[in-house]
């Protein structure tokens, strides 16, 4: 009963926070000089055309009344149409959306497998040379500037070893002979699905170079923050009367240690999901993921306010969203919390 109302809590704040951010992503988008009858119909259309633009868009009417027509589209699904592409915005999103998510998993994926393991090794062996060692790369993974370092992986792993491509999420030799099924977007999956191995082997060998760029910082982060819980948790009574116990080291590091050290790995982990999502948006510049990163980036090129605001608002629900259910493990990771 009282997890439920905990998890209603959460839920109450989440609403809350979500009309904020909706209040804020609207004004900015009016205080940004624009003319969005004249994007829709371009700088040649007349004034008539224009004026009836305006009055079917509803721009005469006061900001409040637009703010509140918006969130009722927004609510029933119309979340515009985008200047550039004159298609609906949320049209778009699902277009664009997969290739993003499966950059991302990949990226945290990525993240997970190598930091918590490293960070536990290096907390183990405390100012041992694998400590050390850890702490270089880590360091290096939260302080190196992400463009800088996907250009050097670019450098390298393309033009220098020519082992891996830069840009796109299929080759053009597979797309042209073994053309990929659309089910999920996410083409990993369905190329599983689909038992098409080609592109299965071309999605992989597409997606090392994004996703290990963008996991990178996410990594040096998530391992540095175990490593000092994990030193924290290592130091308690209670680890050193297991230890005195004779359990063995396997178990007093990962059944006790490493669980009640989870509270602060869980936080970063969360945080670094919603970074690594609103990261893409550079990665996906960079190698030329077409996801929706790449489309976000073309409409501030254009000045595509419908397309701006949608993908904004999207990308900060899934952010609100992790936390919440980061919030949600904390309580049961430590029933304490739930009081």
């Amino acid at each position: 009963m009282r997890l439920g109302y905990y998890i209603l809590r959460r839920l109450l704040l989440l609403i809350l926070v979500l009309w904020g951010l909706t209040m804020i992503t609207f004004v900015l988008s009016n205080v940004v000089p624009h003319d969005p009858a004249l994007l829709l119909l371009g700088d040649f259309a007349s004034e008539e055309d224009l004026a009836k633009i305006r009055e079917k868009l509803g721009l005469n009417e006061p900001l409040h009344v637009q703010y509140l027509v918006y969130i009722r589209n927004l609510l029933g699904g119309d979340w515009g149409q985008s200047f550039r592409t004159r298609r609906p915005v949320l049209d778009d999103i699902f277009r664009y959306f997969p290739a993003t998510v499966e950059l991302m998993i990949a990226a945290m994926l990525l993240a997970l497998l190598i930091a918590i393991p490293l960070g536990v090794l290096a907390a183990v062996r405390h100012n041992s040379y694998v400590d050390h060692l850890a702490r270089i790369f880590t360091l290096g993974g939260v302080s190196t500037p992400t463009f800088w370092f996907a250009m050097m992986m670019q450098i390298v792993f393309f033009r220098w070893l020519g082992w891996l491509p830069v840009h796109g999420r299929l080759g053009q030799f597979v797309m042209l002979s073994q053309p990929l099924k659309r089910i999920t977007g996410l083409n990993v999956v369905d190329s599983l699905v689909t038992g098409n191995w080609a592109a299965l082997r071309g999605s992989l060998v597409h997606l090392i170079l994004p996703a290990f760029t963008l996991a990178f910082y996410r990594l040096g982060r998530i391992s540095r923050m175990t490593r000092a819980a994990m030193l924290e948790t290592l130091r308690q009574e209670y680890v050193t009367s297991a230890r005195a116990y004779g359990l063995p080291g396997r178990v007093v590091t990962y059944k006790y240690a490493l669980k009640n050290a989870l509270i602060p790995i869980i936080t970063v982990v969360g945080i670094s999901i919603g970074g690594a999502l609103s990261g893409t948006v550079l990665i996906e510049s960079i190698f030329d993921w077409p996801g929706l990163g790449l489309y976000v980036v073309d409409a501030m090129l254009a000045l595509d306010l419908p397309a701006i605001m949608g993908s904004t608002i999207l990308i900060a629900t899934i952010y609100v969203l992790i936390n919440l259910i980061a919030d949600i493990l904390y309580a049961f990771v430590d029933p304490r919390i739930r009081y």
